[in-house]
């Protein structure tokens, strides 16, 4: 097993070669298998570079005893890009007890209640119109960012009111998403002359 310093590096390492592959496209996938490498850097012998189907599935199996089905499939995944060989699906043997992650309107308003404007702004768009922290910096009018072709439901937003904009979500793929139209005059408010870089979480 490595140190903590080769470990990490092996990691970024081989989640540098990952994305030049284009096997990474999210931030969200970029951190989670970030973190999935370091665990399996440290915790099976040899380099990464090396990594066999062997040592990739008994790794599974000794972590199915430690870890959720969801974080289990999230290893299983990375280390199949890894090695570019498919592996077995093994189920976790600890015990889940998932509870609903969702908020309801009076937590989210005691949220942005103790927010400044903006994050407030942030919090209240992401549940009105379900999108992700990162997809709130991809937010564009249709007109500005036109969304990828796809079939729409004849009931797609309706018995809704608001403002049609887009995000770039996950994979790339570009989405139309509703904005009530109150937060859309406070999101309008915000609209910069021109773009900016922004790098979130790394990336």
């Amino acid at each position: 097993m490595g140190t903590f310093q080769s470990t990490n590096r092996q990691a970024l390492e081989a989640i540098k070669k990952l994305q030049e592959d284009g096997k990474i496209k999210g931030v969200g996938t970029n951190r989670n298998y970030l973190e999935a490498l370091k665990h399996i850097a440290k915790h099976t012998t040899g380099n990464l570079r090396d990594l066999t189907k062997e040592q990739a599935t008994q790794y599974l199996v000794d972590r199915s005893i430690q870890v959720g089905q969801s974080s289990l499939n999230m290893s299983r995944q990375v280390m199949q890009h890894l090695i570019g060989d498919k592996l077995p699906v093994i189920k976790t043997e600890k015990n889940e007890v998932l509870g609903s992650r969702a908020y309801t309107p009076e937590q989210v308003k005691v949220i942005a209640e103790h927010q400044n404007e903006r994050n407030a702004l942030a919090t209240q768009l992401s549940y009105a119109s379900g999108l992700r922290a990162h997809e709130l910096l991809t937010l564009r009018t249709a007109n500005e960012q036109p969304a990828n072709t796809r079939e729409n439901h004849e009931l797609k937003f309706s018995q809704r009111e608001g403002e049609i904009y887009t995000v770039v979500g996950n994979g790339g793929l570009i989405r139309e998403v509703l904005i009530p139209s109150k937060l859309a005059t406070k999101l309008e408010q915000y609209k910069l002359n021109e773009p900016v870089k922004i790098t979130d979480r790394g990336i």
